[in-house]
């Protein structure tokens, strides 16, 4: 009995991946200059986001050159995923962890979730290491964010929220990397670690989604939460 009940839990939590939501509820609050980060720039990146405890790991994988940026500690740099989708400065947000946008954005949804492209996961992924081709971290705050401009217009594009624009550095690396447009838009399936943290306040009103690395396979972050989080309903079934 007790074997079928622990592969009934892994069955479950194979379903929780097969959705790509996590199980476990975060913390993540919006710092730094301005409220979002000194490298933050209009209405997009680079965020500054400072973790809870539970989600220190992903520190793990951001370069000295992508987290603790302005002296604020345990935070890492991002981008949100989506055009008219709205985050406030100083401000701490439930986070759960998917691979998708969870209200559709500017280029819409399908059953309520807007994967992440793989084009968007590379870059992010190349950004997050701090080796990014042609990224400005060593200039000047300007120069920086003039970086994090591109960058966003790149990931907006990818995901279908902005008009190609030929001149864009990080537009023309995606589709030279994944060999056309169409390949770097398709579902990035958890590649390169990349996942999404979508933003909701105590009442469940869904804000901004940011992107994320997870130092670990992505399939088995989100198979480890599914699990962590049955546990917690066997426990309080239990009780």
């Amino acid at each position: 009995m007790k074997k079928k009940s622990v592969l009934m839990s892994l069955v479950v939590a194979a379903l929780f991946v097969v959705f790509a939501q996590s199980a476990l509820a975060y913390q993540v609050t919006t710092t730094g200059g301005g409220g979002f980060g000194v490298f933050q720039y209009l209405t997009g990146g680079e965020f500054t986001l400072q973790v809870d405890n539970d989600l220190m790991p992903v520190l793990n994988y951001y370069s000295p050159l992508t987290s603790n940026q302005g002296n604020t500690r345990n935070t890492f740099q991002s981008f949100c995923l989506e055009l008219n989708e709205t985050i406030k400065p100083n401000t701490t947000y439930n986070v759960a962890i998917s691979n998708a946008a969870m209200s559709g954005g500017v280029g819409g949804a399908t059953n309520g979730a807007d994967p992440i492209s793989l084009g968007t996961a590379w870059l992010y992924s190349q950004f997050a290491k701090g080796t990014l081709e042609n990224y400005n971290f060593a200039g000047t705050v300007a120069e920086r964010k003039a970086s994090a401009f591109d960058l966003q217009y790149a990931i907006w594009w990818l995901e279908d929220e902005k008009a190609y624009n030929p001149a864009n550095i990080y537009i023309q690396a995606a589709i030279a990397m994944f060999g056309d447009a169409a390949t770097a838009k398709a579902d990035s399936l958890g590649a390169y670690n990349v996942m999404v943290l979508n933003l909701t306040d105590d009442a469940g009103n869904l804000f901004q989604d940011q992107l994320v690395v997870v130092p670990i396979p992505s399939a088995i972050w989100l198979l480890g939460t599914a699990i962590m989080g049955l546990i917690g309903v066997r426990r309080r079934f239990t009780a």
